[in-house]
């Protein structure tokens, strides 16, 4: 995935986005030790199965709504809405009747030693 990580304005329609390993439409943003920033497109009946990362997680809403798991809660969210995932607890994220984009950031990246 093309990263952006140098520039101080970012716009999101500029950057290509691409399935991941998932099959979801993602960009990846932003991506440092400190921090990784990925943007994903969900179309309706996408979904991310619940898994779980080493490093806490926080997703922002920007269009549609959806349902994103933390452990044995799940919310149903739309846009503005801020969900925050613990470090260790499994995670999922939903896509149901409409396109649903988000920002994920997770801190400190688990992809950097």
């Amino acid at each position: 995935m093309e990263t952006l990580t140098r520039n101080f304005k970012i716009s999101l329609s500029e950057i290509p986005a691409r399935k991941n390993h998932r099959g979801i439409l993602a960009r990846n943003i932003f991506e440092e030790d400190s921090a990784r920033v990925l943007n994903l497109l969900l179309k309706p009946g996408d979904k991310i199965p619940a898994h779980v990362t080493p490093v806490d997680i926080f997703y922002y809403v920007i269009k549609g709504s959806g349902c994103i798991e933390i452990g044995q809660e799940s919310y149903m969210v739309k846009e503005n809405d801020i969900v925050f995932s613990p470090k260790y607890i499994p995670h999922g994220v939903h896509a149901i009747e409409e396109d649903f984009e988000i920002l994920v950031v997770k801190a400190p990246n688990p992809d950097k030693p």
